[in-house]
């Protein structure tokens, strides 16, 4: 009995070591999901800002005559890998290695937007319209916040503390704050079929451990009784089997074939014991 407790004590800790490491790494999953949804919003925010910054160009009429903002970007072949149409991108699936690619490309086009060439003549930002443009975004990429924030430095927003916070930069100098509403839910769909099956696999190991544990409970509780039962039918077996030695022995060692009435005496209290002693027998 004493291998088996630790055995249990030991099982017991291995379970929650299991455990608390299941939560662990079901925490650090969640963290990689919401970085990735992170950096889609921050692509989100990108466009918007680029959409916004495109219009407020047109309406100060730094454009052409097509009302075209015309920027060149010089990218080397290594900046883009081998040069695909539409379809070989879609075929791809439009992999992570395009999708930073895309990033890279919207950064240069912000950068550009943002030189002195335009931002010195340009009015101030209209951060409704971003918004809008953000929201919008988001929406199409298929995210759906219920609050959508943007604010320039410097400026003060009162939001509630569990918004997620962006930060957009242009040449590694704070553009804009977004302020998105938690995409939790998006997180917890895509998380789903693991947080479903450890669940159900925590339901399964807890069943059992409480099964086996009542099993055992019961095992103890009739080895208990069967521990009782032959040690009070041990006393009351050696009761009788001492009485009719005694008697027995008595008329061994001190015979007295005169004294009828003791011999009849102890001779009728060992056969009384045996009689009890039979019953005791077929009792068991």
């Amino acid at each position: 009995m004493k291998h088996f407790k630790l055995i249990l004590t030991l099982m017991r800790i291995i379970v929650a070591i299991l455990f608390v490491a299941n939560v662990i790494f079901m925490i650090q999953l969640y963290n990689s999901i919401k970085e990735r949804y992170i950096n889609d919003v921050e692509q989100c925010l990108s466009r918007a800002d680029q959409i916004e910054t495109v219009d407020r160009i047109i309406d100060a009429g730094l454009v052409g005559d097509d009302d075209v903002v015309w920027i060149q970007i010089g990218l080397q072949k290594s900046d883009v890998g081998s040069t695909m149409n539409a379809e070989q991108l879609r075929e791809m699936d439009y992999s992570q290695r395009f999708r930073r690619v895309d990033k890279q490309i919207m950064s240069m086009i912000a950068q550009h937007l943002h030189d002195d060439h335009y931002v010195n003549r340009l009015k101030k930002p209209d951060i409704p319209k971003m918004e809008e443009a953000f929201r919008r975004d988001l929406n199409f990429s298929g995210y759906y916040p219920a609050e959508v924030h943007i604010v320039e430095p410097g400026a003060t927003l009162e939001y509630s503390s569990d918004l997620w916070e962006i930060i957009y930069r242009i040449n590694n100098d704070i553009a804009y704050y977004a302020y998105i509403s938690p995409l939790t839910n998006n997180i917890i769909r895509e998380m789903g079929g693991v947080i479903m099956t450890s669940a159900l696999i925590a339901l399964v190991l807890t069943f059992g451990f409480w099964y086996l544990l009542h099993v055992i409970a019961r095992q103890r509780t009739i080895e208990e009784m069967k521990d009782d039962f032959t040690n009070n039918m041990t006393h009351e077996l050696k009761t009788p089997i001492a009485i009719a030695y005694a008697a027995n022995d008595s008329l061994l060692q001190f015979p007295d074939s005169s004294d009828e009435v003791r011999t009849k005496k102890y001779l009728t209290a060992a056969l009384e014991q045996l009689s009890k002693l039979s019953g005791l027998v077929e009792s068991i």
